[in-house]
């Protein structure tokens, strides 16, 4: 089956890292970025329920349309509708939503919406595209389906990019984006990013995991969620986001330990840490550009001192000189650099080993 699975912007090469994990045996099928806001994974898979384990996706899509040979004059339209109403893929999609929504496929599912968006030139307008979409399904669904608005049981979405258009069914829920938080704070990550710097530590079992910037928590439990480990350490000097980091981890994942530290003298004892994924001030919603030069020189060379050699170093950040110069020979083996954009703005997510 083909499927498309959203997460943050840039991210794909991570996420396809970690569908790997899941499924050795799936194939990219290619990203593409969609309208700045979402990098869109295609993959095929034999198992596609395996992917419901995925942190690094937002949203997951069963796909039963696909052509890359869309016309961009006003024939494309008809070229959708005869797309959404032949398409073989639909069966397979509405099933698998069903055995995910926990439903009964079309005996129970009367409503759909079709939810369109587009990039590029074509002659026509997405909303038009939307409708004939919509039409299509009409056709074929007849009369014991009813097209709405809002609040449906079957979202079907329609991406237009240039010549190709992917219609799709969404498996998952709104709620996925910002699953397992309740408390969040201006420059909080979103849960798929902070799965991703996770994914790049390589998570061991006898990990002791240190998070110095830890904020509302929000990668300390994707830690907690991608498999066993030894000990979870998040400080922060501020103690709004270490109230909040207490939160949203509650009385799950232990053991843990939450402190007021300062992330350039952390009273841990040297080479005693094996992973550190952490998200340190921007310089812009905390903390200025100003500070950094002083602030990340100083982290990163405690990050050294704690780590054990060959320990894993993950970093999100703005800050592309000061990386580049603080995070080198021979302290440092760099092991990649992954672009992506966070609250609009372009980062990178910087990963190591302590050499």
């Amino acid at each position: 089956m083909l499927l498309m699975l959203h997460t943050a912007p840039g991210l794909d090469r991570v996420l396809w890292r970690e569908v790997r994990s899941l499924d050795p045996y799936a194939t990219n099928e290619g990203a593409r970025l969609v309208a700045g806001r979402n990098s869109a994974l295609l993959i095929a898979t034999e198992d596609p329920e395996l992917m419901l384990r995925s942190r690094i996706a937002e949203d997951l899509y069963a796909v039963f349309a696909h052509t890359q040979q869309l016309e961009l004059g006003r024939r494309g339209l008809e070229q959708l509708t005869m797309l959404a109403r032949t398409a073989p893929g639909w069966d397979d999609a509405l099933r698998l939503h069903a055995q995910i929504t926990g439903g009964r496929g079309g005996r129970r599912t009367s409503t759909y919406r079709v939810i369109s968006r587009a990039q590029g030139e074509r002659g026509y307008k997405r909303t038009e595209a939307g409708q004939a979409v919509a039409a299509g399904l009409r056709a074929r669904l007849g009369q014991k389906w009813r097209l709405v608005e809002d609040d449906a049981q079957v979202e079907v979405w329609l991406t237009l990019l240039g010549t190709e258009a992917i219609i799709a069914v969404r498996l998952t829920t709104r709620e996925q984006r910002h699953r397992d938080k309740s408390a969040n704070l201006p420059a909080s990550l979103r849960p798929a990013v902070a799965a991703a710097l996770v994914n790049l530590t390589d998570p061991a079992p006898d990990d002791l995991f240190l998070d110095p910037f830890c904020g509302t928590g929000t990668i300390l439990i994707e830690r907690a969620l991608a498999g066993r480990y030894r000990l979870l350490i998040g400080s922060d000097r501020s103690k709004e986001a270490l109230a909040a980091a207490e939160e949203n981890i509650g009385t799950r994942h232990k053991p843990l330990e939450l402190h007021d530290w300062d992330a350039t003298q952390i009273p841990l004892e040297d080479g005693s840490v094996s992973a550190i994924a952490t998200n340190p001030p921007f310089g812009e919603q905390i903390g200025s550009h100003e500070e950094n030069r002083r602030l990340y020189p100083a982290f990163l060379s405690e990050a050294h001192r704690l780590l054990r050699p060959g320990g894993r170093l993950v970093v999100l950040t703005p800050e592309a000189d000061l990386m580049k110069r603080h995070l080198a020979p021979p302290k440092w083996t760099t092991t990649g650099r992954f672009g992506l954009r966070v609250l609009g703005r372009p980062a990178s997510i910087y990963s190591a080993r302590r050499s």
